[in-house]
């Protein structure tokens, strides 16, 4: 699979291209994933809040729209039982005795007084139908006929247009006694036009045309009130879209212009930077449209608003998660790192346990990680050190000794009869001498062991100082103080005689007078504690730690210092080992080890 993309990639576009590909193909770090990966999220919450958004705004919408809706269908509803009450009436007028009498008796009379009369009686009973309707928007009702013209409201009358009623006249004659309704524009009334027949003897002989006059501005206002408490405004058209009537809130440009926006059942309108919410209806069994145009503008700051708050809170909100995260991975990618520079200093350091420090502090997950890496560390080291190094050190010691050993057995007998020649002349001190050098070459050369009694090694040190006292004479004393039960504590052999042949070698070669060399040991929770001290010279300060960091080149006794605190440290860990320091006027050389005996080592291994 790795193949046939490598090769799909080789196939693709130029040079410069492949590698483009490449280069955004190559892996990248945690801490660029992460981040990446916080952005992207960042992203998709913002498309997530913007599409939320825009559906809470289409299902506000719709919700409006059917709150709209309902009252407008109730609106139309209400206007529609009023034009069907008018419609009714018409029926009603044309049908009355005495309206179908009268005006039979008006062509039929000459006398204009009898006609004044019988035009009374047609008066009187418009005037009551017009008292029943004109809460409904009915302006005025009119009968026309070739001797009077009879009316409710002159004035009103006197307000419509000659051409609006003789059109509804010519309209009502043509229909033949059907309802006609005629308009023309926003500014005139609706009118009703019906011919009037007559109905005795089934003659249907045209008796006159009755005209009635629907203010709409007043029906609909009364619909409205009892319907809704919107502040909206109304428009009526008829099925060719031809304007009926307008609220007298728009004016004929803004009317104009929400009738030419009237495609959808309901959208929004922007006119003259206002926002407004139309819906579009119709009344029933009537071809006309109702239109109402509700204003949008607190709705739209509304939601404005609510935008604004929404994106400040997905910014604000992805600015405080990119943040939070690119400081975490601020100190996650300095962990990792830390960490990695550890790994890799341990294994170009030779596994050197001193490349792991806590100056950064771990957390979590890493924590575990690097306590993990460090146990494993420390075991290996250990292996390491315990196996492999323990047994480089041997072999150099086992080379180093058999280029340098001398057969001991003619050393012991060369030095005995050196001595028996020096206690047959008389000389007791050559005679010491050589018994405590033979004693020093025996353990030096023969002894195989790895542990050995501190009395044993007390006995080296007595020896020792046999000889130095006899060649140094009053300059030097030396006192050991070691209580009885610390006398069977094991411990690596010659660790204490090379600290006091240091003691009195430096501190013999700068005094003049009797230089005072110490041997204490003491015991406390199982740890032994073994001090040399004298008097004439010091420690360098930091001596031990610039020899194992080859800041010192290790010479002379220096070596000598070194390989003791190698062997104990190697034999019982780091925290045990050699410490030198300064006390006083006296250079101290502290040796700290585990303190058991032969017996209780015996029981351990058992």
């Amino acid at each position: 699979m790795k193949m046939n993309f490598m090769q799909w990639i080789k196939k693709i576009g130029s040079r410069e291209q492949r590698q483009r590909l490449a280069h955004m193909l190559k892996p990248v770090s945690i801490r660029r994933q992460i981040l990446s990966l916080s952005v992207l999220n960042g992203l998709a919450l913002l498309l997530c809040s913007g599409i939320g958004y825009a559906i809470c705004v289409h299902a506000y919408n719709r919700h409006l729209y059917s709150a709209t809706a309902d009252g407008l269908y109730s609106t139309s509803a209400m206007i529609s039982e009023q034009i069907k009450a008018v419609e009714s009436l018409s029926s009603a007028l044309l049908s009355s005795p005495e309206i179908q009498n009268s005006l039979v008796r008006i062509y039929q009379t000459t006398i204009p007084a009898e006609q004044n009369d019988y035009n009374q009686i047609i008066l009187d009973q418009l005037q009551n139908s017009y008292s029943s309707l004109r809460s409904a928007g009915v302006a005025y009702l009119a009968i026309y006929n070739d001797r009077f013209t009879t009316c409710t409201n002159w004035a009103h009358l006197n307000h419509t247009g000659d051409a609006l009623l003789n059109s509804a006249r010519q309209a009502a004659k043509s229909a033949q006694g059907k309802v006609v309704w005629t308009y023309s524009g926003r500014d005139d009334f609706l009118l009703l036009s019906r011919d009037i027949r007559q109905i005795e003897n089934l003659s249907l002989k045209p008796l006159g045309t009755l005209v009635i006059a629907v203010d709409l501005d007043q029906t609909i206002s009364q619909s409205t009130r009892r319907v809704t408490q919107m502040d909206a405004c109304y428009m009526i058209t008829d099925r060719e879209n031809r304007l009926i009537y307008a609220s007298p809130a728009l004016s004929d440009r803004a009317a104009n212009y929400f009738l030419s926006h009237t495609d959808n059942p309901y959208q929004l309108v922007r006119l003259d930077g206002h926002d407004y919410f139309t819906v579009i209806g119709s009344l029933p069994e009537y071809d006309f449209c109702c239109i109402s145009i509700a204003p949008y503008d607190s709705v739209t700051h509304s939601l404005m608003l609510m935008r604004f708050m929404v994106a400040a809170s997905v910014v604000l909100g992805f600015l405080a998660v990119f943040t939070f995260t690119k400081r975490l991975m601020r100190r996650l990618s300095v962990q990792l790192g830390s960490l990695t520079q550890q790994m890799r200093l341990f294994g170009d350091t030779e596994l050197s346990m001193d490349v792991f420090n806590r100056s950064i502090p771990y957390y979590d997950e890493l924590e575990t990680i690097y306590d993990q890496f460090r146990l494993m560390a420390e075991q290996i080291h250990t292996l390491v050190k315990v196996n492999y190094t323990n047994e480089i050190l041997t072999r150099d010691a086992q080379l180093k000794a058999l280029k340098t050993q001398i057969n001991p057995h003619f050393l012991y007998n060369t030095l005995q009869t050196v001595n028996w020649r020096a206690k047959a002349t008389g000389d007791t001190q050559t005679s010491q001498i050589i018994e405590s050098l033979g004693t020093l070459l025996r353990a030096s050369l023969s002894n195989e062991r790895s542990l050995v009694r501190l009395s044993e090694e007390l006995t080296l040190v007595d020896c020792y100082i046999t000889i130095q006292r006899i060649r140094f004479e009053d300059r030097l004393d030396f006192k050991a103080d070691v209580d009885p039960p610390l006398r069977d504590a094991i411990i690596p052999p010659l660790t204490i005689q090379p600290l006091v042949e240091n003691a009195i070698h430096y501190g013999m070669e700068s005094m003049t007078d009797t230089c005072h060399v110490f041997l204490t040991a003491a015991s406390r929770e199982k740890e032994l504690t073994i001090l040399v001290k004298n008097e004439g010279s010091s420690f360098e300060e930091g001596l031990l730690e610039k020899l194992r960091d080859n800041q010192i080149k290790p010479g002379g006794f220096g070596i000598g210092l070194m390989n003791i605190d190698q062997r104990i440290r190697l034999m019982y860990g780091d925290s045990f080992g050699l410490q030198v320091y300064n006390e006083g006027d006296y250079a101290v050389a502290q040796i700290t080890l585990p303190f058991y005996t032969e017996e209780e080592q015996t029981k351990q291994e058992v």
